[in-house]
This record gives structure tokens, sequence and C-alpha cells, in this order.
């Protein structure tokens, strides 16, 4: 068996660098004496990587309240744009910070011609495809969620219908005769209300 050549780290380094996009610097004229100036950088690391993505898929879905906000997502997907491929920085305030990504598309543009594009693809699917897992987790909670109402009908149901199945024709009329009375005091809680259908539970039971 043929022994296999493994190549050279340290070339594969070398290539990697040799390869590498540059850093570039651009500036904006804003008037006669006054620019902007910013930095691009090409490439992201894998821990802004990781970042960029749970940004946008955070402020996307809201897993507690079942919430999906579209917008957000190309929102912070500008602003990370700015932020994590070029050296702005944006305000604390959404409101302020959404109304200037929407004013930097010619800026989000020149970064987008300045950077690995196929890191950027890269970021894109990894943040649909979390999308993606984040919603099938809300459908399986929001499934086991109505599967367990179901359930807790149903048991109520066959409870109930247990507690009748001793009463005549009178009886149920007098019982019914008798919540309604309890309807019409104002002094009644449902307390009042359970612990009456818990008397005659306990009375079919007996």
């Amino acid at each position: 068996m043929a022994k296999k050549n493994n190549v050279s780290i340290n070339a594969l380094e070398k290539y990697c660098k040799q390869t590498a996009p540059a850093v570039v610097e651009q500036t904006i004229p804003l008037n006669d004496e006054e620019s902007l100036t910013f930095i691009i950088k090409p490439r992201l690391s894998l821990e802004e990587c990781v970042r960029f993505i749970e940004d946008v898929v955070s402020e996307y879905i809201n897993p507690k309240d079942t919430m999906v906000v579209p917008i957000a997502k190309e929102f912070i997907i500008g602003q990370n744009l700015l932020t994590y491929y070029a050296n702005f920085t944006m305000p604390s305030n959404t409101e302020k910070a959404f109304d200037l990504v929407m004013g930097s598309f010619n800026i989000m543009n020149m970064i987008l011609e300045h950077i690995d594009r196929n890191q950027y693809g890269m970021l894109l699917r990894a943040i649909d495809e979390r999308i993606h897992f984040e919603q099938q987790k809300m459908v399986m909670l929001q499934e086991a969620k109505i599967n367990q109402v179901v359930t807790e009908i149903e048991q109520f149901t066959n409870r109930m219908s247990t507690l009748f199945d001793t009463v005549d024709g009178d009886q149920m009329s007098a019982f019914i005769t008798g919540m309604a009375d309890m309807a019409k005091r104002q002094d009644v809680t449902p307390q009042d209300f359970a612990m009456a259908i818990a008397n005659r539970v306990a009375k079919a039971e007996d």
C-alpha cells in the first residue's frame, strides 16, 4: 500500500496568508471640510462568526413568546455588517440604530465589495438554518402544550361523566337549580362552585 503524503500544515498556512483578502480603508467625503473614514475587515474570526449568527437569530425569534420579527433579521444583518466587518459603533437605542442602518445602504454595499463573500454566504446560510431549527422547536413546544391541554380536557370530561352517572332527572334538575342560585349570589366565589362540584364528586364515589 502506497504511503500517503500529507500536505505540510506550514505550506497550507502560507497559502492561506498569501490568498487572504487585505484590510481596506475607505473614505467618503461629507462636505468640503469633513469626510468619513472607516476600515473594512474582509474576514471574521470563528468567535465573531458565532456572535454574528446569534445576534441575528436572538433578535428574529423570541422563543419565550413564540414570536418572530421578520424585519429584525435584515436590520441586524445590516448592523453586523457595519460593526463586525467594519469599525462602526452602533448606539444602544434600537430606534436610532435602525435609522442609521437604513441610511447606510451605500456604505454596506461598499463593505460587501471587499469582504470574503464565501464566508458571508456561509453566515447567511447558517442564520437561516438556525432560524428553521428554532422555529421547529417552537412548533414542537406548541404541539406538546396542545396535547397536554387535550389530555387534561379528556380527563376532566371523563371525571364529569362519572359525576352524574347515578343521578336521575329530578336530582339533576335540583343540582342545576342549586348551581344557578349560587351564581345569582354576589358573595359566591369560584372556589364555592369548585367545592360544590367536589362534594358532588365525593358523593358519587361513595
